[in-house]
């Protein structure tokens, strides 16, 4: 990089209020080996400049992504586990003629655009579109370990056919809460809640209370107002040694299934406790039976209420 073109650069970010040490980065980010004079003076000679592009919504590593993700490592948020789910599609987007390549600045919420004027004008326009407050989904899970005939009480008699083997999928009536706080008052039940968490429209959502219990969700919206959830359960890797060597075990893959379910609504996936939590250490005082019960609940936004009902 030409120190006129450095120098530049960091007067342009400190004016914009970046500390020195992210104009560093940035600068870093535009002269990336031996050969940087060459480059930069090849960008100046075909019009590029780098521009800093502020974004509210979405962080900027996403954007980014989205845009160049060829110059970019896929965001953490969209990493998906070991398991057999599938989440957002990767960026594929190819850029608008005149934009060299896309930096994530995330704490500065900012993008560095390497473009031309003509692409910059471009790139600016599409990023406005994309930075729209993202939709979320509350996920609220437990696990449950019951007898068949306490199940009953629920109201899990006739179970939804599904594609794996040994997996049964129910819907909970409203009062469920209130027959299952009385079953562990009496302690025919074991509950083990999931933190809660808010997953993204689209992108996966991992809740885990221990190594052996782990819940998988990608919540997909839908124009009903329902919400379809792609779910899995897997025990995480434990260690183990091997030749005096603490080696992981892989990772153990329990049920999958893909359900629709409206909001607010409580679906149940059932099966034995092995098949859900293949490393769950086997507990003979509780029953053999688990349901992992999942309720998603839409987070609305003013924009994202529910029209009014029609005046009779």
């Amino acid at each position: 990089m030409t120190r006129h073109f450095s120098i530049l650069l960091a007067a342009t970010l400190l004016c914009a209020g970046w500390g020195l040490g992210r104009v560093a980065q940035a600068q870093s980010e535009v002269e990336p080996g031996q050969n940087s004079q060459a480059r930069t003076a090849e960008m100046q000679r075909r019009g590029i400049k780098v521009y800093a592009l502020r974004v509210k919504n979405v962080p900027p590593s996403i954007i980014a992504w989205w845009l160049d993700s060829a110059h970019q490592p896929e965001p953490a948020l969209f990493r998906r586990a070991d398991t057999p789910m599938t989440g957002v599609e990767t960026g594929n987007t190819a850029l608008p003629t005149g934009v060299e390549r896309i930096v994530a600045i995330d704490p500065q919420n900012a993008i560095l655009v390497f473009a031309t004027e003509a692409g910059i004008k471009s790139i600016r326009e599409t990023v406005e579109f994309l930075d729209q407050p993202l939709r979320q989904v509350e996920i609220e899970a437990q696990f449950v370990q019951i007898s068949a005939e306490d199940a009953r009480q629920l109201g899990i008699e006739s179970p939804t056919p599904a594609p794996q083997a040994g997996l049964q999928i129910n819907f909970l009536r409203a009062n469920y809460a209130a027959i299952l706080k009385k079953l562990a008052a009496q302690n025919k039940v074991k509950i083990t809640p999931f933190p809660r968490v808010l997953a993204i429209n689209n992108a996966q959502a991992s809740l885990s209370n221990s190594d052996e219990m782990r819940l998988l969700v990608t919540p997909t919206l839908n124009n009903d107002d329902s919400v379809t959830l792609s779910m899995s359960t897997a025990s995480a890797p434990k260690m183990t040694m091997q030749s005096d060597k603490p080696t992981a075990l892989p990772l153990r893959k329990g049920i999958e299934s893909i359900v629709n379910v409206r909001d607010g609504d409580t679906i149940v996936l059932s099966g034995s406790v092995s098949d859900i939590f293949p490393r769950l250490p086997r507990d003979l005082t509780s029953p053999p039976q688990g349901m992992i019960l999942v309720t998603p609940r839409i987070v609305r936004r003013s924009e994202d209420a529910r029209p009014a009902a029609p005046k009779p």
